[in-house]
């Protein structure tokens, strides 16, 4: 009887073993399988959002040291339990620069971290978002910064630069990597290509009258502000959050 019981537990054991490993399996990044979009599908039909997606493919344990691992995120933000399949769009879901993304109904943005990170509903009002280079985007009418959030910056005069993308500037002041600073405090830590080009931007914030004949054309309600054709420079007046891109 006693036996009987032993051979009967060492069964038990090796099946939960069998349904353990089977388990384990099925997390490894391997088996996911990367979408048009940009995101992944597990074999039971997740989606989910590669943090590193050039890893989304290395197993854990092949990586060095305390490199970071990629997780596949498919939920949103902290304790939500909202699953992301229920919510995207992957027919129109597209990665529109730095941290965020978007689709037809929302826009989204990624919190990064080594342990995997947030990817978060950042609004579903799409048509009140602009983004303008790899920092700066506009949000109902306000300038903000990927990292800094809201800037005190003059809408209508603020420009940011496609060649590098810290900087910007308005009417009154420059911007480094979101942050306020005088045009001697960036000098300091730039090199003369950079200089050169904040000189540049530096004109462009101080020239606001232009010439009807060349450098303005309108479409509807909007209009658009072209200050060279063969510039890096982007802008735009608050009319309906035009802005061109050259």
């Amino acid at each position: 009887m006693d036996d009987m019981f032993r051979i009967e537990t060492h069964i038990i054991f090796i099946i939960i073993l069998c349904l353990t490993v089977t388990s384990c399996a099925s997390k490894k990044s391997t088996d996911w399988r990367k979408m048009d979009c940009g995101l992944y599908m597990s074999p039971n039909g997740a989606i989910g959002f590669a943090s590193i997606p050039e890893k989304a493919n290395i197993d854990h344990s092949e990586l060095k040291g305390e490199e970071c691992s990629n997780s596949f995120l498919t939920t949103f933000g902290y304790d939500d339990s909202t699953q992301l399949k229920y919510v995207i769009d992957t027919l129109t879901f597209e990665h529109i620069g730095s941290v965020f993304y978007k689709d037809t109904h929302h826009i989204y943005s990624y919190y990064p971290m080594c342990a995997g990170g947030y990817f978060n509903i950042f609004t579903s009002e799409v048509s009140d978002f602009e983004w303008l280079n790899g920092y700066y985007y506009i949000y109902k009418s306000n300038i903000e910064h990927f990292k800094e959030g809201l800037l005190d910056a003059d809408y209508n005069t603020f420009t940011v630069s496609q060649k590098y993308n810290h900087l910007a500037c308005d009417k009154d002041n420059f911007y480094s990597f979101g942050k306020k600073m005088t045009f001697e405090e960036i000098e300091m830590n730039e090199s003369e290509e950079v200089i050169d080009e904040l000189e540049n931007l530096k004109n462009y914030c101080n020239e606001r009258i232009i010439d009807t004949d060349t450098n303005f054309f309108s479409t509807g309600s909007m209009l658009y502000w072209q200050w060279d054709r063969d510039s890096s420079w982007m802008t735009f007046e608050s009319r309906e959050h035009s802005k061109v891109i050259l």
